[in-house]
């Protein structure tokens, strides 16, 4: 899988980041739960459920981490964006004071996921509006793992989602 990431525009620009697409070994994609109240249409009788609302899921995500650290310090940028937690200074970089949160519109981005066949094709995409990471979680490291992939499990909230099946875009011969 790939993942696009449009930045919220507080965020230093990081070419690693939007001009290549990461590499996503797994993702869960997310699920939708309707929410309902219970309503009798004569004020007594059957009781029908009437949607009011929806419940999203988040989006979580096994991200390739790179040689270079690019990838990591990007995320932890972007939660340090949304909530500063660095006791060490006054203020963050972004000008918050200690354990405060910034406005949503400082923070959200957009996140395109895109799945792929085995014959390498796009099949489907997902585009996640005002995202933001909720979880960055531990990345575990060591000696002994210096011929593996660094993989960095993040969560994201979002507003929004849409998706879509995309056609094959390859040139079929015609006899």
């Amino acid at each position: 899988y790939a993942l696009n990431i449009t930045p919220p525009p507080g965020l230093p620009s990081d070419p690693f980041i939007t001009e290549l697409p990461l590499l996503v070994t797994s993702a869960n994609l997310p699920g939708v739960s309707l929410v309902a109240d219970g309503y009798r249409h004569l004020g007594y009788g059957m009781n029908e459920q009437r949607v009011n609302g929806a419940t999203l899921d988040q989006l979580t995500l096994t991200i390739l981490g790179d040689g270079e650290g690019h990838v990591l310090n990007f995320f932890h940028n972007w939660m340090q964006l949304t909530h500063n937690t660095d006791a060490g200074a006054p203020s963050s970089s972004y000008g918050m004071p200690y354990g405060t949160s910034n406005y949503p519109n400082e923070y959200w981005g957009t996140v395109d996921l895109y799945l792929y066949n085995p014959a390498a094709d796009v099949y489907e995409q997902y585009t996640f509006t005002d995202a933001h990471p909720m979880t960055v979680a531990g990345v575990q490291v060591g000696w002994e793992m210096n011929d593996q992939y660094m993989q960095i499990p993040i969560s994201m909230s979002y507003r929004s989602f849409s998706s879509g099946a995309i056609r094959n875009n390859r040139q079929t011969a015609t006899p």
